[in-house]
């Protein structure tokens, strides 16, 4: 390499260092401090802020950047023109006031997934993304079979003594405070660890997703999260299918200890809970069809624009029975994303955000075929999207932070491969 293209060549390795760092703090923080459930710290005088809200700005300029210096390779796919335009009517709707709510979920929804498709044009920055998530859920679970050993979550004592009754067996939260979002960023994650469970490129990173494995399908059946138990079936199903056809034995023997460890914990969990309590309807199936009720009602009510961002949860309050109020003595919400964001967007941002999901699973499975040498991490990117798309019906995941950054750092890994696409046709 000439001096004259050293120069240009190591600026751009240090911008996609500066981008591999960001994209992995972003994700670190929406996990490990989850701002939806605790308070935000001053920042100057009277204004509160998080984390996430810090991050703002460097996330903003290095994403333009490495934009810029990767815009020959990265292109323009099709569903950048969704994206944009699904973001773009997000700000004009809520224009009024512009709540920073409001700012972050653009933001962030348009840099992570423009950051990871430029990361993930090199093999090598895919692989520290993989082993960065294994390792994120190793750290999350660990805390959280501690937390169910002790029955509390000492970080969170306060808001978990809200979620879960006193009587009640602890559900685990984690570091994510919830036991709902806990068990749906458990689901989005497996697809990644356990992919590099069996095709690690190396020992260590097959051990690294063995245990991540292993300890985060014990941490989703403590969660009793039953949304994503059957999601999580569901896609242990097929991922079985496919390894036991092109695997063999070795995905014989994964599937016989994942089988075992998930029948262990079952157990110890049965042990020490009834099954009324496990199963009870009255917070579960009960809540969520009277919050849909709920936000058909106001969905006819403001048909064409709803009722703008994060207004859902208000919506569904005020149309829910009195009765139904005095009943339960907490504020439900939607939980399930797709009438959620038709509540709060109205028809016209339903329409683009479901033409949008449209567009990321169908580059996706194009994905799959394309970029042989990180192939199964694109299959995994894919997993990843479905089960989260199964999970948000009842679920409203991409309102809470820890969800809505891997779901869209897994839809700009496969949004690296159109540039593949674009050329083989």
């Amino acid at each position: 390499m000439s001096p004259e293209e050293a120069g240009p060549a190591a600026r751009t390795d240090l911008l996609r260092r500066a981008a591999l760092a960001l994209l992995m703090a972003v994700v670190f923080v929406a996990v490990i401090y989850p701002e939806t459930f605790i308070t935000s710290f001053p920042l100057i005088g009277s204004e509160w802020t998080s984390p996430m809200t810090l991050l703002m700005a460097p996330v903003i300029l290095v994403t333009a950047a490495i934009v810029w210096r990767e815009r020959g390779r990265i292109g323009f796919a099709p569903a950048d023109a969704l994206l944009l335009l699904f973001f773009a009517y997000v700000l004009a709707r809520n224009v009024s006031g512009l709540p920073l709510f409001t700012v972050k979920y653009v933001v962030y929804g348009v840099a992570l997934y423009y950051l990871a498709a430029a990361l993930s044009a090199r093999v090598r920055d895919l692989r520290r993304i993989l082993v960065f998530v294994s390792l994120l859920v190793a750290v999350t679970a660990v805390y959280g079979l501690a937390e169910y050993a002790a029955q509390a979550n000492f970080l969170y004592r306060d808001v978990i003594s809200v979620i879960v009754p006193k009587n009640a067996t602890h559900r685990v939260s984690s570091f994510l405070a919830h036991p709902v979002v806990f068990a749906a960023f458990i689901v989005q994650a497996l697809p990644f660890t356990f992919l590099l469970w069996v095709r690690g490129w190396n020992r260590w990173a097959a051990l690294a997703g063995a245990a991540s494995s292993l300890m985060a399908v014990a941490c989703l059946f403590l969660t009793s999260s039953k949304g994503s138990w059957i999601t999580a079936f569901a896609a242990g199903v097929v991922v079985a299918v496919y390894f036991i056809r092109t695997r063999g034995k070795k995905s014989m023997f994964i599937m016989l200890a994942v089988f075992l460890l998930a029948a262990l914990t079952a157990g110890m969990y049965l042990s020490r809970s009834s099954l009324d309590e496990i199963f009870r309807t009255s917070t579960s199936v009960d809540v969520r069809v009277a919050s849909w009720e709920a936000a058909v009602k106001g969905i006819k009510e403001n048909p064409v624009f709803g009722v703008g961002l994060k207004q859902g949860e208000e919506e569904v309050v005020e149309q829910l029975p009195d009765w139904w109020k005095k009943l339960t003595g907490f504020e439900p919400p939607v939980d399930n994303y797709y009438l959620n964001v038709v509540l709060e967007e109205g028809i016209v941002g339903g329409a683009l955000w479901l033409a949008l999901m449209v567009m990321i699973l169908y580059g996706g499975y194009r994905a799959v075929g394309l970029n042989r040498e990180g192939r199964f991490i694109f299959v995994a990117a894919y997993l990843s999207i479905i089960v989260l798309a199964l999970n948000m019906l009842t679920f409203d995941a991409l309102l809470i932070a820890p969800n809505r950054v891997l779901f869209w750092v897994a839809a700009g890994i496969l949004r690296a491969t159109y540039p593949y696409d674009a050329r083989t046709g």
